[in-house]
């Protein structure tokens, strides 16, 4: 049985246990039930539980109700903790707040959850399971104050939920019993989901961005669940997949049953990476070997024939404005006459072509092609009303070394998206049949704006998801009627919240290796729903020198394999085969023979 013991004078959480262990860290009194962030003139503060000038709490059977009230300086707020017993291991906790202060609240952390701190890499035995890319199991973690450090929204993108946060459940166990910790959201809350170490435990968290208004009141619409568990993330992952198919979530229909899928889809194309110039680790960016376009076929044939399987060919660097300088990609480099070529060669061979985007930014100048340059475009047309604002009222203004500077888009803002929806149009009545337009746009993300005169609050939540999700509904409406055997992805695999809408992406779990173990848990939860392709491997090569590990993409390739992922390699000058897009042309690649026949042996298994 899963019980909590509260401080009667705090509130706070003295014991989180079983009859077989404690998960609560023996400091847990230490900290508050819930802390929240508000905004008021540009500017944050950091508020807690105990800061409240009076706590009682009313016991009833099966339920707990915390009540905070007179906080010094804030006064008018009141909060209102409840913990309710769902069953003998399962406890739900919500929340309601009377904000009649002057304040935004932006953000609020509750339950604040502060588990023991043994971890393996301690000496301990524990791990903690942590929902970043697709699920990385950790063994370790950082120490930080986040209360006491400065606000930095740019790393919190990091942890965002949905973003690079694909799921909302975390998990605490040692081989034997565990802790589930979830927050059962349908409604695509965006959140900061956060695991690191205090002076008091490692702190578990979800950081939901509410936006609640002054002089409002607000009731938490889901629960958050703490339920004892079996002891590895694969328990942890067993409970959040029957919430997922019990909660009414907006899901698609499983693989096997959905029609609206392309019938390349099904066939389980290898997909292959290449750009139509430039030369990688050279500084050319340049017409290469594989412009025109239909130079690329003598290769792809030949990977066909050897992989024994159709072809999907994703273009990188193929913009004819810059490479990754967003909104305008089309037309293609060279024109639309050489692209077209190349696509009707593809299609008469049963093969697909896929074209990347930079998804929802703005950019001013491309820092890899100097003569793109679309300032005066944006000061001509006042575009910079619809960038992305801080809250101290700045634009969101970005610059990516070596790629360009620009602004984050509000997705809000009707030019936005005019700008996603005609460029995608564009692609999808070419015959395009896979477009990858919300690359940088991590699990399908939307920009946190602050801006007053948005349509929309002036605060980050729930209004961001809910815009993103019906911009991808309204692309995927109009391209259906022009090309309907065309879908829309992004970078990394979907978060949960819009699943429905992007079923085909670029899995990038490689990044996941910097943090800790990977395991495929979210494919565990969703892959009889979606199955995304295993990405570029950017990265790969930090993670795991190829001078070192010269059977690298072989493992990589067949980690994917195992996880359910479409394959995917990338083709370098002469059509050889190279460890990841990121790399220098001129290191040596793999070992062709034994990536070929990875490939090969791997995809006649997906098809049967």
């Amino acid at each position: 049985m899963l019980d909590v013991l509260l401080s009667t004078h705090t509130g706070s959480i003295v014991s989180l246990s079983s009859s077989e262990r404690c998960f609560s860290s023996h400091l847990s009194s230490c900290m508050p039930l819930f802390s929240m962030r508000l905004l008021k003139d540009g500017q944050f503060s950091q508020l807690d539980a105990l800061a409240a000038g009076q706590v009682t709490i009313d016991e009833k059977p099966e339920s707990q109700s915390i009540h905070f009230s007179a906080f010094t300086g804030y006064g008018g707020l009141a909060v209102v903790a409840r913990i309710s017993r769902l069953n003998a291991d399962t406890l739900a906790w919500t929340l309601e707040i009377s904000n009649k202060t002057g304040y935004l609240i932006a953000s609020v952390d509750y339950p604040c959850l502060t588990v023991a701190d043994d971890l393996q890499d301690c000496g301990g035995e524990s791990a903690i399971f942590y929902p970043r890319v697709e699920g990385v199991e950790l063994t370790s973690v950082v120490k930080r104050d986040p209360d006491t450090e400065a606000v930095d929204l740019n790393r919190e993108f990091q942890s965002m939920y949905p973003g690079h946060m694909p799921m909302q459940f975390m998990g605490y166990y040692n081989g034997r019993e565990g802790l589930y910790f979830a927050s059962h959201d349908i409604f695509g809350t965006p959140k900061v989901i956060e695991a690191y170490a205090t002076d008091f435990g490692i702190r578990l968290g979800f950081r939901a961005c509410h936006a609640i208004t002054p002089m409002s009141e607000f009731k938490q619409p889901y629960p958050v669940i703490t339920s004892l568990t079996g002891g590895s993330w694969y328990d942890c992952a067993e409970l959040y997949r029957e919430f997922i198919e019990t909660s009414g979530m907006e899901l698609p229909r499983k693989l096997y049953q959905n029609k609206t899928l392309p019938e390349w889809y099904h066939r389980s194309p290898v997909v292959v990476i290449f750009p139509p110039r430039s030369i990688r680790g050279t500084g050319y960016t340049g017409p290469n070997e594989f412009f025109p376009y239909v130079n690329s076929m003598k290769y792809l044939d030949e990977l066909a024939e050897q992989f024994q399987t159709p072809i999907l060919s994703l273009l990188t660097y193929w913009e004819g404005s810059a490479p990754w300088c967003p909104p305008f990609n089309w037309p293609p480099y060279g024109g639309e006459e050489v692209f077209h070529e190349f696509l009707a060669a593809m299609h008469e061979r049963g093969f697909f072509v896929g074209l990347y985007g930079s998804g929802l930014n703005w950019t001013d100048k491309s820092l890899l092609c100097p003569e793109f340059d679309k300032t005066d475009y944006r000061i001509e047309n006042d575009l910079i009303q619809s960038m992305c604002r801080w809250p101290d009222g700045s634009h969101c203004a970005v610059h990516y070394p070596g790629i360009r500077d620009g602004y984050r888009m509000c997705v809000a803002c009707d030019e936005t998206r005019r700008f996603a929806r005609e460029q995608i149009e564009k692609m999808a009545e070419a015959g395009v049949d896979f477009i990858q337009y919300f690359d940088q746009d991590h699990g399908g993300l939307s920009w946190p704006c602050y801006a007053d005169d948005h349509p929309h609050p002036a605060g980050y939540g729930r209004w961001a998801t809910e815009s993103m999700r019906k911009l991808y509904k309204d692309i995927n409406a109009s391209i259906g009627k022009k090309n309907p055997d065309c879908v829309i992805g992004t970078e990394q695999s979907a978060s949960e919240y819009f699943i429905s809408d992007l079923p085909f992406n670029d899995r990038r779990a490689i990044s996941a290796y910097r943090l800790g173990r990977p395991v495929p848990a979210y494919e565990y939860v969703f892959h009889e729903y979606a199955n995304s392709f295993l990405g570029n491997l950017n990265g790969s090569d930090r993670a795991f020198p190829v001078a070192q590990n010269p059977q690298l993409l072989c493992y990589l390739l067949t980690e994917g394999f195992v996880a359910g992922s479409m394959l995917c390699v990338n083709m370098k000058s002469g059509g050889e085969l190279h460890w990841e897009w990121g790399m220098s042309w001129i290191v040596p690649g793999p070992n062709q023979k034994d990536v070929i026949e990875c490939v090969r042996n791997f995809n006649a298994l997906r098809t049967g």
